[in-house]
């Protein structure tokens, strides 16, 4: 699969069953590096990075007041809150409804000291680093000649669907079942 930046439907839904929220999201105005970025401002309380990054994937929402300086600061906690829950629980979907089948991953290219240093480089969260690991095996659809220059950031949805199709070939891989 070429390596664009997403193209998707973009989702509008109610936020909350209790709320009147409306809004739409593209995940497409991620990279990967802001992907992880945002993941790690989740697991680590980093609110005005949280902030940051949900606003750029917010198209249109009838609460957010891009004029405001402070559009999340300015809304009530439980509507703010709202908003992050609806964009973590998109995101998920997002993320579990990849199809792997266009995001092929041949492991031969790495040998078994090289997927231990694989396992090093996602566990340090470099995104640069990670994404020019899984382009080592990952076809993205780039051609010889793009090999070895340097790339544009994989999207979130092409960076997030190679880690999962990495994943779904090492398991199959280590218990020789589909």
């Amino acid at each position: 699969m070429p390596v664009t930046p997403y193209t998707g439907p973009t989702v509008v839904a109610p936020v909350d069953a209790l709320s009147s929220i409306d809004m739409t999201l593209d995940f497409g105005r991620w990279t990967y590096s802001e992907l992880l970025r945002y993941m790690t401002a989740m697991s680590k309380g980093k609110i005005e990075d949280i902030f940051e990054l949900s606003l750029k994937v917010i198209v249109t929402s009838n609460l957010i007041k891009r004029s405001s300086t402070d559009p999340f600061g300015d809304l009530p906690l439980p509507d703010s809150t709202a908003i992050l829950r609806f964009i973590g629980e998109q995101l998920g979907l997002l993320i579990e409804n990849i199809n792997l089948a266009d995001y092929p991953v041949n492991l031969s290219r790495w040998n078994t000291r090289k997927y231990l240093q694989w396992e090093q480089v996602v566990r340090g969260g470099d995104a640069i680093a990670i994404q020019q690991w899984l382009r080592e095996v990952v076809d993205y659809g780039e051609t010889p000649a793009q090999v070895g220059q340097v790339l544009p950031e994989l999207s979130a949805v092409d960076g997030a669907a190679g880690m999962r199709a990495v994943g779904e070939a090492y398991r199959v891989t280590v218990t020789g079942k589909p």
